[in-house]
């Protein structure tokens, strides 16, 4: 079996003309995915650092692993960043993540969702998808992003990082232009 993740990046300007579009293979699953995989499959407890590089004691609870979001939300679903530090199994977030807004160095965050998953052949995939806007009064240069999720320790939700990616070249989003991130995640037998 092999779980692999590819991601597109698609900007378009003002009027809906796409002025860019590029993918890259995502190489970048961190701890925090295969710890929540364990705690789904285990039915146990386990300890996973959370976004704030807090260790969380979590168990199995219903709201575990979710990455669907409404607009607005940076600490859950697709984020992007500036940062540009290698990828390290034990990342626990971005490294400079850009914040929800329309002020200066920020995008703002549309609502993000998740496909269902669809079997081709020996492969089975879904993606989730998310769109930032850019109206800052300047172009923005995306050089990561990654995917947070939800888990529930029992008394709050919890945020974890599971994927972080560095661009293999950064995306420049102009003012007024927006970026459509999709993670593509498919396990082939």
């Amino acid at each position: 079996m092999k779980l692999k993740a590819r991601i597109n990046f698609i900007v378009r300007d003002i009027y809906g003309k796409v002025v860019l579009k590029k993918r890259q293979l995502s190489h970048s699953f961190v701890l925090a995915l295969t710890d929540i995989l364990y705690l789904g499959m285990s039915r146990t407890s386990i300890s996973v650092i959370d976004t704030s590089n807090t260790s969380r004691a979590l168990g199995n609870h219903a709201i575990n692993f979710s990455f669907t979001t409404t607009g607005g939300q940076n600490d859950t679903g697709i984020v992007v960043g500036t940062g540009f530090t290698a990828v390290a199994i034990g990342n626990y977030g971005l490294e400079t993540i850009i914040a929800h807004g329309t002020g200066a160095g920020q995008l703002s965050y549309g609502t993000g969702s998740v496909a269902v998953p669809v079997t081709s052949g020996s492969t089975r995939k879904f993606w989730t998808v998310r769109t930032f806007t850019n109206n800052s009064g300047a172009a923005i240069t995306v050089k990561e992003c990654g995917i947070y999720c939800i888990a529930y320790d029992g008394a709050a939700n919890r945020y974890f990082c599971i994927s972080r990616d560095v661009l293999a070249s950064p995306v420049a989003v102009g003012n007024g232009e927006t970026l459509t991130v999709t993670y593509t995640i498919s396990v082939t037998v």
